[in-house]
């Protein structure tokens, strides 16, 4: 359906669905003719999936850089949709991110558990306590201003 899109179209077509790899997305790009990828869902919990995708590399992040990114995905969460809603919303993205081998499966149950978000922020701390210096690290080169949506938008 892309490919007869583009065909039929003079402006540039962008392709979507199920992008999860680089391989996926050159495949999609050849077979299609689209001009771009978008990655949506395919990122949800594994954002590290962008760095394959944009860079070939496939490395598995660290659990800090795990723990890290999910506290600064939390922090966002909270600060977009207030702490209470925050709260349930985040719940189906511990497993998302923790799962996958990265942490024993016990481990997200325990998140899920906890009753607020600051709880869960220490028990990450906790688990994987290098992930201060990735949040660090994150803080200098993410802009408190910078206009992220966890749906996407600005």
């Amino acid at each position: 359906m892309t490919a007869e899109l583009v065909e039929r179209v003079d402006v540039p077509v962008i392709a979507s669905g199920d992008i999860t790899s680089r391989a996926r997305a050159q495949a999609v790009l050849a077979t299609t003719g689209a001009a771009a990828v978008m990655v949506g869902r395919g990122a949800q919990g594994n954002p590290w999936a962008l760095r394959e995708i944009v860079a070939g590399d496939a490395t598995e992040p660290s659990r800090e850089e795990v723990a890290a990114e999910l506290i600064v995905f939390a922090r966002e969460t909270v600060r977009e949709l207030g702490e209470r809603r925050a709260a349930g919303f985040l719940k189906k993205f511990y497993g998302w991110y923790v799962g996958r081998g990265r942490f024993p499966k016990p481990f997200k149950q325990e998140l899920v558990q906890l009753a607020t978000l600051e709880e869960a922020e220490q028990r990450l701390l906790a688990a994987e306590p290098a992930a201060r210096a990735v949040l660090a690290q994150l803080d200098e080169i993410l802009l408190d201003s910078m206009p992220i949506s966890i749906y996407g938008g600005g």
